[in-house]
């Protein structure tokens, strides 16, 4: 995957298929130990097999079409920003992927579009309450798109609008306290 925001889409996906009705999101930068530290938790059934199959495909016993590659794929991103990633029962009920970065690196992987990718999960998946908590050094900000279970039956141009609105939020935020201003976390939602 080219960029961060990729795999968060991807570990976000995840959580939905796995039947989460809740994915909350943290990005935390904390600028002196110059670490980002990215944690994706839902309140979905949780992994019988985690972690060792889910951070590991080659444990993985289901046919080599059904394995899944996005979280060892981030773990290998995570460590060659050496960080690394851990998988444990979330506070949710769910699942709680840690992928921690050291800021800083010239191949580091970049952000990508972050909004984007919280306005394409809130958008396609109305029925699940979506949360990013944004942190960096003490200074703190949640958005979520709780709106969207109120809407029955689903009506798309407002479901639209209001993915569209929450990422938007996201992009105010992450500009707001400055996180990924000593890296790529340019984009946004026009």
């Amino acid at each position: 995957m080219w960029d961060l925001s990729l795999h968060l889409f991807d570990l976000m996906e995840n959580s939905i298929r796995a039947g989460a009705s809740t994915v909350a999101v943290t990005i935390a930068e904390n600028r002196e130990s110059k670490i980002l530290t990215l944690v994706v938790e839902d309140d979905g059934p949780g992994e019988k097999s985690f972690p060792a199959e889910m951070l590991d495909p080659a444990l993985n016993k289901k046919p080599k079409d059904k394995k899944k590659q996005g979280i060892p794929l981030l773990r290998s991103v995570a460590e060659d920003a050496k960080g690394g990633l851990t998988a444990a029962q979330s506070p949710l009920g769910g699942v709680a992927v840690v992928a921690m970065f050291r800021l800083n690196l010239i191949d580091a992987k970049t952000w990508g579009n972050v909004p984007a990718t919280f306005e394409s999960v809130a958008g396609t998946n109305p029925s699940v309450e979506i949360r990013c908590h944004l942190r960096l050094n003490g200074k703190e900000r949640t958005y979520t798109n709780l709106n969207s279970r109120e809407v029955e039956p689903v009506d798309t141009q407002k479901t639209i609008g209001e993915a569209r609105q929450f990422a938007d939020q996201i992009q105010a935020g992450l500009e707001e306290l400055g996180i990924g201003t000593n890296y790529s976390v340019k984009g946004g939602v026009k």
